[in-house]
């Protein structure tokens, strides 16, 4: 062969024309399997990205649901302990009431009023004045006053 085309005469020959046509159709048959291939391929990614959003959406739904479900119940649980708030409130507030405690003290403890007879009033003419005892025995009679006191405080309210 030579470099030259035009006296190439194996353009002319039919057999090497069908040897070059069978070439190129090879080429486009194995171009258009690799095409179909990257389409094919190009498919499954697509659908698998569809799936992927699909089963995220999904997901994200079922994973709603749930979150409200537990909210709602948080909220039952809520208006129920208000409730008991409340109660407990009022139950509070009638505990301290005077009126309550009045009659607690006179039905449960047997207490009664102090009478007009049982009120006696001191009057005192004169200036206040304190006076130091000189008789006891000074920081060791202390410990003895202290208890007495007590004693006589323990025993009012018995």
């Amino acid at each position: 062969m030579s470099t030259n085309v035009a006296y190439d005469l194996s353009n002319f020959d039919n057999r090497v024309r069908r040897e070059r046509k069978e070439e190129a159709v090879k080429m486009l048959d194995t171009r258009q399997k690799k095409s179909g291939r990257m389409q094919a391929v190009k498919i499954i990614a697509a659908v698998l990205v569809f799936i992927a959003i699909f089963v995220v959406t999904v997901l994200t739904y079922i994973n709603l649901t749930e979150t409200s479900a537990e909210i709602n119940k948080l909220e039952k649980r809520l208006g129920a302990l208000e409730n008991e708030n409340k109660a407990l409130n009022i139950q509070y507030e009638s505990m301290v009431d005077l009126k309550a405690v009045e009659k607690t003290a006179i039905y449960e403890y047997g207490m009664s009023k102090v009478s007009p007879e049982q009120l006696s009033y001191v009057s005192l003419r004169g200036e206040d004045s304190v006076t130091i005892s000189e008789s006891g025995g000074g920081i060791g009679e202390i410990i003895p006053g202290a208890f007495r006191r007590l004693s006589a405080f323990f025993e009012y309210f018995n």
